[in-house]
C-alpha cells in the first residue's frame, strides 16, 4: 500500500499533536484538584516532565503499534486502546517515582484520549 506524501504529513503531525494531549490532561487535572491555582510555571514543569515522557513512549511504543494497527486495522477505538494501554504503562512506570494512583488512572485517559487525537489527525485511512 502506497502512502502519499499528504498521508505521511499527517502521520508525522499526529505524532507531533497527540503526545501534547499527556501533559496537558495532568495539568488540567491539576488545575480542577487545586480549584485553580495551579500557575503557568507548573504548566511549563507538567509540559516539561510529562511531554518528554509521552513523546519518549510515543516514538518507543507508539510507532511500532501504529505499524502494527495499520496493517490489521484502522478503527479509531483500536488506537485509542492501544495509545490508553501506552498510557497505562507509560503511568506505570512512573508510579516506579512516587505517582498516585489517581496519576495513572490520568496517565490511561489521556493515552486514550491521545490516540483518538492521532488518529482525528493522521486519518481515517
Amino acid at each position: 500500500m502506497k502512502t502519499t506524501a499528504a498521508k505521511r504529513t499527517r502521520i508525522v503531525a499526529g505524532f507531533l499533536v497527540a503526545p501534547i494531549i499527556v501533559p496537558l490532561s495532568y495539568f488540567l487535572s491539576a488545575l480542577v484538584s487545586e480549584k485553580g491555582r495551579s500557575s503557568v510555571s507548573e504548566a511549563l514543569e507538567y509540559l516539561s516532565t510529562f511531554g518528554t515522557y509521552a513523546y519518549i513512549l510515543a516514538v518507543v511504543l507508539g510507532v511500532p503499534a501504529f505499524w502494527l494497527l495499520r496493517r490489521r486495522t484502522r478503527t479509531g477505538r483500536s488506537c485509542g486502546l492501544i495509545a490508553g494501554a501506552i498510557g497505562l504503562i507509560g503511568s506505570g512506570l512512573m508510579t516506579i517515582i512516587g505517582m498516585n494512583v489517581e496519576g495513572v488512572i490520568i496517565g490511561g485517559l489521556a493515552g486514550f484520549v491521545a490516540g483518538i487525537v492521532f488518529y482525528l489527525v493522521a486519518g481515517a485511512g
